[in-house]
């Protein structure tokens, strides 16, 4: 399945603004792989496992910075 910058910004979870999911394609350099044709120009679809992958490394990325800003990271058993 595929889905377009409006899509995935309104299906991801935690949410991402649209402006935020361009971002995101652009950085992983997610590949389109597809044109949905409506009403005007053609919208871009990206692969919706690309994006799901790009959009886990920033949350955890995002997650990280909060434990270094906010306190400590759990205990890591091992």
């Amino acid at each position: 399945m595929n889905w377009t910058i409006v899509e995935a910004a309104e299906q991801l979870d935690p949410t991402l603004a649209e402006d935020e999911v361009r971002a995101l394609v652009l950085l992983f350099q997610v590949p389109v792989v597809g044109r949905r044709r409506g009403r005007g120009r053609p919208v871009p679809e990206y692969d919706q496992a690309a994006v799901l992958r790009a959009h886990a490394a920033v949350i955890a990325v995002r997650r990280g910075l909060l434990h270094g800003i906010l306190g400590t990271r759990p205990a890591q058993a091992g």
